[in-house]
């Protein structure tokens, strides 16, 4: 899990700094939770797009990839040519 707190303290302030500091270990509400790149991954919808093609090869640890059909390499999101064939 990932998580990240954004405070706003004036420059060269030191002492409001830690104060701030100190009040977000203790207030759980400013935090907000922030979904990794393999999550995010996951949730994309895919359909009618190069990710769900049999032709489509993704690179390792990248969201691109290139087509076994002739096409240029590109991302997984990119829009489904004309050679599209959904993956079974």
């Amino acid at each position: 899990m990932k998580l990240k707190c954004v405070i706003e303290v004036p420059d060269n302030d030191y002492r409001t700094k830690l104060d701030a500091m100190a009040k977000a270990a203790r207030d759980e509400s400013m935090w907000t939770y922030v979904q990794t790149k393999d999550e995010l991954k996951r949730q994309t919808n895919l359909e009618y797009k190069c990710g769900s093609c049999k032709f489509f090869r993704q690179f390792e640890n990248s969201t691109c990839g290139k087509c076994d059909a002739g096409r240029v390499w590109g991302e997984r999101t990119r829009k489904a040519c004309t050679r599209y064939e959904r993956i079974e």
